[in-house]
């Protein structure tokens, strides 16, 4: 008899031989986004402050995270 598991990791693999499932950030095979870019998903929040602003500004700027190539890529 076949279990559960073994049923589950053999339809994926299926659907993954016939869908191809890459890393949107990276492009690592096999997942929708791998655990490194991820990580750049998760919020970082930061105050940053704008050039020429005094310190106690009454609009702050907050950044969730650093937006470069990967984090670009995923959004």
């Amino acid at each position: 008899m076949i279990s559960l598991l073994n049923l589950q990791t053999t339809l994926r693999d299926a659907r993954t031989f016939v869908f191809p499932t890459e890393c949107a950030g990276c492009g690592h095979p096999d997942v929708r986004v791998c655990s490194e870019c991820a990580e750049l998903l998760r919020a970082q929040p930061r105050f940053i402050p704008l050039p020429g602003s005094e310190p106690n500004a009454t609009l702050p700027v907050v950044s969730c995270g650093e937006y470069g190539e990967t984090l670009a890529r995923m959004l």
